[in-house]
């Protein structure tokens, strides 16, 4: 009796390791997406891109889209944010700018000693630098050549800084990890 109860243990923790191991995205490959399929893959992916605290289960909404999402990735990878969103960004930033200068009037022991354009610039680049680095986590983890070939091409280039161009390098040493690797292959 003892022997049919572990079988049936078994047979279920295999099932269920099965089912988790075949789950793969609930997303068609890009070329077979619908065009609501693709606004809700963007969605997706800016939602990524775009979290503060990223504890809403961002990445694995990404993941679930699967290769769908490396077009998109790739682009924010190497493109970063758009012009558009980078120009809100430094318009926003030069206002804080001068609110904080105001505050740093009226409170001398507040030290604050940046220029608008280093206030701009520096904050801007961090902006650049987390998409690229979200960008390149998400292309790891779903895998595959054209992630690969996409991480491969930002690290060719000098547009990375330093911080963003180590975060895409172990990217591309996560993705060209086997599958069976045992130490930190792909979460999703």
């Amino acid at each position: 009796m003892r022997v049919g109860r572990v079988a049936l243990l078994v047979l279920v923790l295999g099932l269920a390791f099965q089912a988790c191991l075949f789950s793969g995205p609930r997303f068609p490959t890009p070329d077979r997406m619908s065009p609501e399929q693709k606004v809700e893959a963007t969605r997706r992916i800016v939602e990524w891109l775009e979290c503060e605290e990223c504890i809403d289960g961002e990445l694995r909404a990404v993941l679930e889209v699967g290769e769908g999402a490396v077009p998109s990735l790739a682009r924010a990878l190497l493109d970063g944010p758009s012009p558009a969103a980078l120009a809100l960004l430094r318009a926003d930033l030069r206002q804080r700018h001068g609110e904080l200068s105001a505050f740093a009037r009226r409170h001398p022991e507040a030290s604050f000693d940046m220029t608008a354009d280093q206030y701009v610039e520096h904050y801007a680049s961090n902006y650049v630098a987390l998409y690229q680095v979200r960008s390149a986590r998400g292309l790891s983890e779903i895998g595959g050549p054209a992630a690969i070939r996409a991480l491969r091409e930002a690290l060719a280039g000098d547009f990375l800084r330093e911080d963003a161009r180590d975060a895409v390098q172990r990217a591309l040493d996560r993705a060209e990890r086997p599958w069976w690797w045992p130490f930190g292959r792909r979460s999703g």
